[in-house]
């Protein structure tokens, strides 16, 4: 087998290709943080819009609660 890291060139690269990976990885990490706080926000009004239809469709002619 060939170990890349018994050179010195070899080590240099791989220690640049695991930087690389850590900086894409933190990058990710860093725009799902960015991005959550819209989806959640987004997920709770459409949560709220399906929960105000069931009470208004819960709610009968007479104008009382069916629940």
């Amino acid at each position: 087998m060939h170990d890349r890291a018994a050179r010195l060139a070899g080590a240099v690269k791989s220690a640049a290709a695991i930087a690389i990976e850590i900086m894409i990885l933190l990058n990710i990490d860093l725009r799902i943080a960015q991005v959550r706080p819209r989806v959640e926000e987004s997920v709770h009004r459409v949560e709220a819009q399906f929960e105000m239809k069931w009470v208004l469709r819960s709610i009968d002619e007479s104008g009382t609660r069916m629940c």
